[in-house]
């Protein structure tokens, strides 16, 4: 049954995230702010407060360009949705658009009166998203770098914009308080989504454009209904300043990032947590799902990429489960992860020691 799953799915992502290690990346010489897998989930873009965004191989885990030409840190960084591309956003006041395979700057975005905290592609990639402490978010051409849409109205720092997977509407995110939905064509306020307590920080809207997810200083996370603005829920269990959040590519699972020191994994049907990424103590500031790659990246103020195993089957993710764990499991903790099968030979041979070097 659909709870059943749910709890199995909880207890055996748990399981892995308790035991097995997570892959670093590391080479940025300040908090990483974001990070984000490429669209075939093969190379990953973080940002950073040293100045400069990074892309790496995830297979190696090495750095393999580097973005310098921002004069003050940046903010964020994400993939156009072909992958030949990346947009910056940085406190320098500027977005930067960069060839994706030779790191070679090809656009610099001016028009924004104080910092940039996002920027984003359209699901088509003829248009990029821009989130200003000046109070406003600007939709640009992102060939051009021609102003097209600006989307005013809130009265503090926009955090964070994002434009629906249609391209027709934008919610933009802000210290005021609120997030508000935006006809993407005319500029238009079409509502505004009121209920969190404290100012709004990151938005993210599901692949299918039905949900729309906000995170906030007052530690929750809601969902909204992507066409109207209702709020179909909330997010609870994070203990500090919830600052991003990214749908999985079937929009069944939400990643949450919380300077509380963890990434949280939500069922997103039932508000369910899944499980819990750990930070060595660091605040994460964010967290995405591979498309494919079946990983998690977070970002974090140690400076440090981190990869997490992130699977959808059961079948997997028991796999993965009995791989990393340090023992053999007891009867109670095979029942626990739904393992109905006989433990293996040369756990019944060994009993409850440790496994053997030739495991």
């Amino acid at each position: 049954s659909g709870p059943e799953r749910l709890a199995l799915e909880r207890s055996l992502h748990q399981a892995i995230y308790d035991l097995a290690p997570t892959r670093r990346l590391e080479g940025h010489r300040g908090t990483v702010f974001s990070a984000v897998f490429s669209p075939d989930g093969q190379r990953i873009v973080s940002a950073s407060r040293d100045g400069t965004a990074r892309i790496w191989d995830r297979a190696s885990g090495k750095t393999t360009l580097v973005l310098k030409g921002h004069e003050r840190a940046v903010h964020s960084a994400a993939f156009s949705p072909d992958g030949k591309r990346i947009v910056t956003a940085s406190r320098d006041e500027t977005a930067r658009i960069w060839n994706a395979r030779t790191g070679k700057q090809i656009l610099v975005i001016r028009g924004h009166g104080q910092e940039l905290y996002r920027a984003s592609f359209s699901a088509d990639g003829k248009r990029v998203i821009t989130a200003s402490g000046d109070g406003t978010a600007i939709i640009w051409d992102a060939r051009k770098g021609h102003k097209l849409v600006v989307l005013r109205g809130h009265a503090g720092a926009v955090w964070g914009a994002v434009l629906s997977p249609d391209g027709r509407k934008a919610v933009t995110v802000s210290e005021d308080n609120t997030a508000r939905l935006w006809n993407a064509r005319t500029g238009r306020l079409v509502s505004v989504l009121a209920g969190h307590r404290s100012g709004v920080m990151a938005v993210a809207y599901s692949p299918d454009g039905r949900r729309i997810a906000t995170t906030s200083r007052d530690g929750t996370v809601r969902l909204w209904d992507g066409r109207t603005g209702a709020q179909l829920g909330m997010l609870e269990g994070h203990g500090d300043i919830v600052i991003s959040a990214a749908f999985n590519r079937d929009g069944t699972r939400l990643v949450t990032a919380s300077f509380d020191g963890t990434a949280r994994l939500w069922d997103v049907e039932s508000g369910a947590p899944v499980a819990m990424l750990k930070a060595d103590g660091a605040k994460v500031w964010g967290a995405a799902f591979g498309a494919g790659a079946k990983s998690i990246v977070t970002a974090s103020s140690d400076g440090v990429v981190r990869l997490w195993p992130f699977y959808r089957r059961l079948d997997d993710l028991a796999a993965l489960a009995i791989s990393v764990a340090p023992r053999c499991l007891t009867a109670a903790e095979r029942r626990r992860l739904g393992l109905q099968t006989p433990a293996p030979r040369w756990c019944r041979r060994v009993g409850k020691g440790r496994r053997s070097a030739g495991r």
